[in-house]
């Protein structure tokens, strides 16, 4: 059976390597069961390094409201473009 966060998950995770060209890594979380989570550093405009976790962005846009799902594309790009604050 499907896991739809769990698909989308690796699908953002694929965008990241392959269209911004991310790397993966484990960030130790201890407040994880795992004790830590993926996630992809990619380097946005002027050089920016970003630290991406995709299933933490695959959750914020399908928590509470699933319909928001097509913006999540958006938010991918958003989140590697956006200027560090």
């Amino acid at each position: 059976m499907p896991c739809i966060p769990t698909d989308l998950s690796a699908f953002v995770t694929v965008v990241l390597l392959d269209t911004y060209g991310g790397v993966n890594r484990a960030r130790l979380d201890e407040a994880l069961p795992t004790g830590w989570e993926l996630v992809v550093d990619v380097v946005g405009p002027n050089a920016q390094n970003r630290v991406i976790a995709p299933m933490s962005l695959v959750h914020q846009y399908l928590v509470p409201v699933p319909q928001r799902t097509p913006r999540l594309a958006e938010a991918v790009n958003h989140q590697v473009s956006s200027r560090a604050g």
